[in-house]
């Protein structure tokens, strides 16, 4: 359910992310595993493992404020996204360095 060959999540085990699925969210898929991870909370008391911590702060807080607060490069799966932040930090970087 939670692999990333699903096309629901990506990131690498106990660091997974969302990901942008509109079909996903059409078929109510991402509600059924919604409805899934609040049985295994609610019901086994094994918690939610998989996730990166600042999604579950997130999602147990609803407070954007304090997920943002603990949000690293670390969390962001390997992805495009991720080339291109880096790329952004290396720019600013540079041009903090340049004396104009």
């Amino acid at each position: 359910m939670l692999a990333p060959d699903r096309g629901l999540f990506e990131g690498s085990p106990r660091k997974l992310w969302p990901v942008h699925n509109v079909m996903a969210v059409r078929t109510r898929l991402f509600k059924i595993v919604g409805m899934a991870l609040a049985h295994c909370i609610l019901q086994c008391e094994m918690g939610i493992p998989f996730f990166a911590e600042p999604l579950v702060t997130y999602m147990l807080c609803d407070n954007e404020e304090d997920c943002l607060a603990q949000l690293s490069l670390e969390d962001m799966p390997e992805s495009d996204t991720k080339s291109i932040v880096l790329e952004v930090i290396q720019c600013l970087f540079v041009c903090q360095h340049i004396s104009i």
